[in-house]
């Protein structure tokens, strides 16, 4: 009896040291598969590129899914950028970061934008001048570029006052140096220049137009040599204020036509010898002869107290034709202007 106690108890011992040693082995086996299973569970992501160019113009792709890759849902990556306001639009010269973040894990990609395109040049018209013109060139080009640029044009090669066929050249540069060159072709025509008349003859205070044509873009203007006896004004309207000659000359862009004024005189002079008058001096006992001008023809005005010859300024409202020997004896004195 007390042997097979003894046995029993042994026995008992022994079940109960064995649970001690399973049952926490058996935990820890437990744990570590739970934890196995949550990381194989987890989702986890890396960039596959960190670095983005773009041309300047270019937009950012639609969506980020070739730069990516998970073990996961890639919608529960999330992305942002404290440099980029909007995605959608054309982002300036210069370097810029979009911070990719799933739980505490982030990566970013770092994005350069360039600007390595030249401006594209065409040449809207060829390019026609007359002598003496201005040209402005960047009318005739076509520029695109989305950089700021400036245009250098070189026509050391172009003679602006001789006609004939040159090229210029354009040179266009944005502001990150990129440029392009276009030759520009040339032709300056030749200016032409004509007068109504080659002379005119006209009478004291008459007024007759110059008529001058021209193809040049340029005012005419115009002048005359002797202003005392012939006035022009900036028009061509000559004026006429004395008997004597005058040239008015016409000029544009260094070409020149002139037209010779001649304004005669209306003076009639007696030419008959036989009709002389001897009067006797009193006192000196000399003898003089003069001409009586008998059959001369002047003019009086209704007002004025002097008499003018045909054609004078001041015979413009009223206008009484007389004899010269008339006037004499009525008091009348000669005009200064037309005697």
């Amino acid at each position: 009896m007390i042997k097979q106690f003894l046995r029993n108890d042994r026995g008992k011992h022994y079940g109960e040291i064995k649970k001690e040693i399973i049952l926490p082995i058996l935990g820890i086996f437990v744990i570590v598969c739970i934890i196995g299973v949550i990381l194989w569970n987890r989702q986890d992501f890396h960039l596959i590129k960190d670095t983005l160019t773009l041309e300047y113009g270019e937009t950012l792709p639609n969506q980020f899914d070739d730069f990516i890759e998970t073990n996961g849902d890639i919608e529960n990556i999330e992305y942002s950028s404290q440099d980029i306001d909007d995605f959608e639009e054309v982002l300036d010269v210069g370097d810029y970061t979009i911070d990719f973040q799933l739980g505490n894990k982030k990566e970013t990609l770092y994005i350069s934008v360039e600007d390595t395109t030249s401006p594209r040049l065409q040449l809207r018209e060829e390019v026609t001048a007359l002598q003496n013109h201005t040209i402005d060139y960047e009318e005739c080009l076509s520029i695109q570029d989305l950089s700021e640029y400036e245009t250098t044009i070189i026509d050391d090669d172009v003679n602006y006052n001789t006609p004939g066929k040159y090229v210029a050249k354009a040179i266009v540069k944005d502001e990150y140096q990129n440029q392009s060159t276009i030759d520009i072709p040339v032709t300056i025509e030749e200016v032409t220049l004509k007068a109504s008349n080659a002379s005119m003859t006209l009478k004291p205070n008459e007024t007759q137009t110059l008529k001058v044509t021209t193809n040049s873009h340029h005012a005419i203007t115009y002048a005359s040599s002797n202003p005392d006896v012939v006035t022009v004004d900036e028009a061509g309207h000559i004026s006429a204020l004395k008997a004597g000659t005058a040239t008015i000359s016409a000029s544009v862009d260094g070409h020149t036509q002139t037209c010779h004024i001649t304004v005669p005189s209306t003076q009639k002079k007696s030419t008959t010898s036989s009709h002389h008058t001897t009067h006797h001096s009193s006192t000196n006992g000399t003898t003089q002869s003069s001409n009586n001008y008998v059959g001369e023809t002047v003019y009086i005005t209704k007002t004025g107290e002097k008499y003018h010859r045909d054609g004078c300024r001041y015979l413009r409202r009223s206008q009484i034709a007389i004899s010269l020997s008339d006037t004499k004896n009525r008091g009348y004195t000669a005009c200064s202007v037309c005697f």
